[in-house]
């Protein structure tokens, strides 16, 4: 998974937009227009136009924000339940007997090692890897054996099986969820007017001019891009979800593995 600072990504976006909007700026203020002495003549009814205007953005795109946020936050707990339950399920393979307890710390390997390498990518695609679902498939082959061999045990594995397929369906679920392409387009276009109207708005000078019109070209551009990483949340970005903890929870599973199990019985 690429691994880049979210505060660069963030900076090789604003600066072009920064450069791009002065240079708009420029050529709009200094092109000898006659619209513009209009314009300052009649700012207050121009204000209040464009006041009507950004109040309209404010709410649709604090409703999709508030949207995209929760979506996010549970994208992120049922991560966090998945990498939760297949730990347990690590520990818990410690107290099986040895030739069950490598089998199933190589299920979960497996399962692991598949997510970071291919199933991250194809959840960024909208789609399931064959594999990764045999590989699940292979756990749960496992924790039948656990019940088979050592019944005592059974309704812990049943159970901790159980919450790794709850985080898993929930991680897939909310990672699948996208902007309607109408709201998509909506937030795109309301954006894109609110950067061009705030040409409009004259002032007489021209420093507090550039400054206030960046400014607010600035704000609509951060929020249109808090938008689309809200919505993007497996993609390079200031709210990205990596496989950082996955690859932790790899090392743990291979750490286990190199080394003998404390109280494994042999069967």
């Amino acid at each position: 998974m690429r691994n880049i600072n979210p505060r660069l990504i963030l900076i090789f976006k604003l600066v072009p937009f920064i450069v791009l909007f002065s240079i708009a700026f420029a050529i709009f203020r200094f092109s000898g227009w006659e619209l513009f002495p209009m314009l300052s003549a009649n700012l207050n009814g121009i204000s209040w136009l464009y006041s009507t205007v950004g109040l309209i953005f404010g709410i649709i795109s604090a409703f999709i924000i508030q949207t995209e946020w929760e979506n996010w936050n549970n994208l992120t707990n049922a991560v966090r339940e998945e990498i939760r339950a297949i730990r347990q399920l690590l520990m818990f393979s410690s107290h099986l007997p040895l030739k069950l307890a490598q089998s199933t710390r190589d299920s979960m390997k497996n399962y692991v090692n598949l997510l970071i390498n291919d199933g991250w990518k194809k959840i960024e695609q909208g789609e399931r890897l064959d594999d990764l679902e045999q590989a699940i498939v292979a756990i749960q082959e496992n924790v039948y054996l656990i019940a088979d061999q050592v019944p005592q045990m059974s309704n812990v594995a049943f159970t901790i099986f159980s919450q790794v397929l709850s985080g898993r369906e929930r991680r897939l679920q909310h990672s699948g969820r996208h902007l309607p392409l109408i709201l998509h387009v909506f937030i795109l276009l309301a954006t894109f007017l609110i950067m061009l109207f705030s040409l409009f708005i004259a002032v007489d000078s021209i420093v507090l001019d550039y400054m206030f019109t960046l400014g607010i070209g600035i704000l609509a551009y951060l929020i249109a891009i808090l938008i689309e990483d809200l919505d993007n949340p497996l993609q390079p970005g200031s709210w990205q979800i990596t496989t950082k903890e996955y690859r932790r929870l790899l090392y743990e599973i291979e750490e286990a593995m190199a080394r003998p199990v404390p109280i494994a019985r042999k069967k």
